[in-house]
This record gives C-alpha cells, sequence and structure tokens, in this order.
C-alpha cells in the first residue's frame, strides 16, 4: 500500500515536472523569437534587468547615479584611460556609430566610458581623454565599491593584474570588452559583442529602439 502512494506521488511530480518544463521552454521559444534579428546584439528578455542604486561622478564632478539613465537610451563601456588597444578602438568605433545615430535623429542617446581606475583616471584626465573622441560622450568613474555595484549588476567584469615594464612596477586593468544599452527606463535592455563595428551598431540600434517601442505599446494594452 505505501509502495502504491510513493509511486503515485512520484508519477505526479514527474509530469508536473515535465509541464512545467513544457511551459518554460514554449515561453523562451516565444521570448526569443519575437525579439529583433540583430547582427551583433542580444536583447534582455521579460523588459531588460532593472538597475539597482549606486553613486558615481561625471567628469564634471557632478553626480552620476542610477537617475541619470531616465529618459535616454545609454550605450556604457567600461575601460580605463591607460589602456593600451581595446579602450582606444572601441571608443573610435563608437564615435563612428554615434554620427551615424545622430544622423538618424536620435538625440535621446548618450555614450558612457565609465574608468575602472580611479586612482590614476582624476575628472580632468577622464575629460580629456574621452573628448578627444567625441566632444558629446561622457566620462564617469567613482569608488571602486560603487564601481562594482553596477559593473556586477550588468555582468561587466573587471580586475587589476600587477606588471612589470623596464624594471618598473605597474600595473594594468583587465576589463569586460562589451557595450552594454540601458534603455530610457534605467534597466539594462542590451548587450553589444564584439568585434564591435559603427555601422553594426547603429543597424542593430534601429531594430533594438523598433522593438522596445513595439513592447512598449503592447504592454500598455
Amino acid at each position: 500500500m505505501g509502495t502504491d502512494r510513493f509511486t503515485k506521488a512520484a508519477t505526479v511530480i514527474l509530469w508536473a515536472s515535465f509541464l512545467l518544463i513544457i511551459l518554460l521552454s514554449a515561453w523562451f521559444i516565444k521570448e526569443y523569437r519575437s525579439q529583433p534579428a540583430l547582427t551583433a546584439a542580444v536583447v534582455y528578455p521579460a523588459g531588460g534587468r532593472e538597475l539597482p542604486d549606486f553613486r558615481l561622478r561625471d567628469f564634471n564632478q557632478e553626480v552620476f547615479d542610477k537617475r541619470r539613465f531616465y529618459g535616454k537610451w545609454s550605450f556604457l563601456f567600461f575601460g580605463y584611460t591607460r589602456c593600451p588597444d581595446i579602450c582606444p578602438m572601441t571608443l573610435q568605433t563608437l564615435r563612428w556609430a554615434a554620427d551615424r545615430i545622430r544622423l538618424g535623429g536620435h538625440d535621446d542617446t548618450r555614450f558612457v566610458f565609465i574608468s575602472v581606475d580611479p586612482a590614476r583616471d582624476n575628472p580632468e584626465y577622464l575629460k580629456d581623454y574621452v573628448s578627444w573622441f567625441d566632444a558629446g560622450f561622457l566620462g564617469v568613474s567613482g569608488e571602486d565599491a560603487q564601481l562594482s555595484i553596477l559593473a556586477k549588476a550588468i555582468d561587466a567584469p573587471y580586475r587589476k593584474t600587477a606588471m612589470k615594464y623596464a624594471g618598473q612596477e605597474g600595473y594594468l586593468m583587465d576589463h569586460s570588452v562589451m557595450v552594454y544599452l540601458i534603455n530610457p527606463r534605467a534597466e539594462l535592455y542590451a548587450m553589444l559583442t564584439p568585434p564591435h563595428d559603427a555601422a553594426t551598431i547603429a543597424a542593430d540600434f534601429d531594430k533594438i529602439r523598433a522593438y522596445y517601442l513595439k513592447t512598449q505599446v503592447a504592454d500598455a494594452q
């Protein structure tokens, strides 16, 4: 008798688990099939990932926190001014992408370079560096504890790596090569994967914006 009850309970659990897997699979298929066909970007499902509270400062010494994202699309790239290759190449590509996006009439878009090397990237140095690529770009940094809050929330890892050069000790900063797109509701909405290309970024962004507006209308109905 006890064995029969155990068998029946196990059967019920098995079928319930099977049904749950089917429902979850159907949800994922529907979610991803409804997303736009992008070349080098991935849109987060379920409308994006809400950002936590954090407090940094831009190169004008003004507070840069979650509220600065509201009402605008923001491209984020994490790096540092002494980066030998990835950062300058990516910022130059983003400058070309920004030109294309502006020509498309998207004035509600900003590009933010977040330095993960606050010990060396003071506001003045950061401003000179970022502005060299584009006068409209914004440079941001802050205490490591606050940088970590934002970086972890959007899966942008970084770390300090010691090195020696010509007998001198120093360090490099390992950091993510992704570009992160924050939507006007201050949510992580998409990630742009390398290798980065200006035309591809601009084209994907147009599709992402259209998809975002479509989902906003659908949610309001």
